[in-house]
């Protein structure tokens, strides 16, 4: 994927983090334990046209694009409920 972004030339920036997941350590109440999935954060570069909300770029400038934070985060496939679960809330 970051080869994907970079080819196409949005990619600003971008940081990986490998997985700290321990399955020996389960079950964890504690709401830190999703923060040991990997996880990559990335800037892309994006029209300005295309990105809605934020804060209004100021008039004198004139780059016509948005520099726009994208965090990815990457469960296991087993954990991907409680992993959605955790980052999103119940809604019942």
């Amino acid at each position: 994927m970051l080869y994907f972004l970079s080819f196409q030339g949005i990619l600003l920036y971008s940081d990986y983090q490998a997985s700290t997941f321990d399955i020996t350590k389960l079950p964890s109440y504690r709401f830190e334990a999703m923060d040991h999935f990997a996880k990559c954060f990335l800037i892309l570069r994006l029209e300005g046209s295309k990105v809605e909300g934020g804060l209004n770029s100021a008039e004198e400038d004139r780059r016509g694009w948005r520099a726009v934070r994208v965090d990815l985060v990457l469960p296991p496939m087993d954990r991907y409920a409680f992993a959605l679960l955790g980052w999103t809330g119940s809604r019942v």
